[in-house]
Parts: C-alpha cells; structure tokens; sequence
C-alpha cells in the first residue's frame, strides 16, 4: 500500500500546483488511508486539507519544509559564504498523540 508522506499544495509557490481539498480527494480516490502535507515554509494549506480529508475519512498528516540560511560568524560580512538547510517538520494532531500514565 502507498502513501504519500512529501505532498506540496499550491500553497507552495511555484512547486505545488494543486488545491489542498484536491490532493485529498485523489488520495481517497486511489484508497490511500492516509497522506502527508507538507508545504515549503509554512503550513498555508493546513486547515483546508485537514478538513477535507476528514470528509473523505482518511488521516491527514501536516507539516513543513522549512527552508533557513545560515552564515558562519567568520564570514558574516560576505553574502557568498551562506549556506542553506532544509528541515522538515511534522506536526501530530491532538487526536494522534497518545499519554500514558506511568
């Protein structure tokens, strides 16, 4: 079974070019139980693909690909000398995240 965990929404400019509501409705279409959402930057389509995909009853994973630019101390004053780095973050919805008593 294949589920999608790197999905990008239109909301992440010039890489994603589908609606949040359309993923999720795909997904469902295609008997995926569950697909993941992450947007580059921010979580913009967040709300509306989690509500969507409550709808069609799957689970809904959210997150970002959280781009930064680091610039090492002994070469602040040049711009050439910046690196990037990518992060990805999910976030677990308070219904998926589980206390037990110890």
């Amino acid at each position: 079974m294949y589920v999608e965990l790197h999905a990008r929404s239109a909301f992440s400019f010039l890489e994603g070019s589908s609606l949040p509501e359309d993923l999720a409705g795909m997904c469902g279409r295609l008997g995926m139980p569950a697909m993941a959402l992450l947007d580059t930057d921010g979580v913009y389509g967040a709300p509306r693909f989690h509500l969507a995909a409550k709808k069609i009853e799957i689970k809904a994973h959210i997150g970002a690909e959280v781009t930064a630019n680091f610039s090492p101390q002994r070469h602040r004053d040049t711009e050439k000398k910046t690196t990037a780095s990518v992060f990805l973050f999910w976030f677990p919805l308070a219904r998926d995240i589980r206390i037990s008593a110890a």
